[in-house]
């Protein structure tokens, strides 16, 4: 089922992306998040991490010249130490925000890229639309 769930979210991303020329979040990344669709939770928390990296990456680039892979790098980087140190931070807050989690350790990261290409009035709507229509589907095929 995990398979079925990526491979859906992917195709349906790839259409969504040839219909309306918007990325959401990247193509994996809608499969990857309607795997945890339960936990709803860790999907804001993903991409509360993306946001906040996406803004410190724009701040970054004022004093630092960023382009091409190395940039790309450097966004998974830079929300993997947020998630670090976030995930540190938590521990030390009650119980129920100790179970937040990002889903993948990339996932962030992708999510912060396509932001800072498209800006995030674009991303993150397109995202939970793809999101959503990935789930619907996986749901409709558990019905057959």
């Amino acid at each position: 089922m995990v398979i079925n769930t990526i491979l859906l979210g992917l195709i349906i991303a790839i259409v969504f992306y040839e219909v309306t020329e918007i990325s959401p979040g990247g193509l994996i990344v809608p499969g990857l998040l309607a795997m945890y669709f339960a936990r709803w939770d860790w999907i804001i928390y993903t991409v509360g991490i993306a946001l906040l990296t996406a803004f410190l990456m724009k701040l970054l680039s004022k004093y630092v010249l960023l382009f091409g892979k190395r940039k790309f790098v450097l966004y998974i980087l830079v929300s993997l130490v947020l998630s670090f140190c976030l995930s540190r931070i938590t521990s030390y807050i009650p119980a129920s925000w100790a179970n937040l989690s990002i889903i993948g350790y990339t996932i962030p990261g992708i999510i912060a890229s396509n932001i800072d290409r498209q800006g995030p009035l674009k991303t993150i709507p397109a995202l939970g639309i793809v999101l959503l229509l990935t789930q619907l589907v996986v749901w409709g095929l558990a019905l057959l």
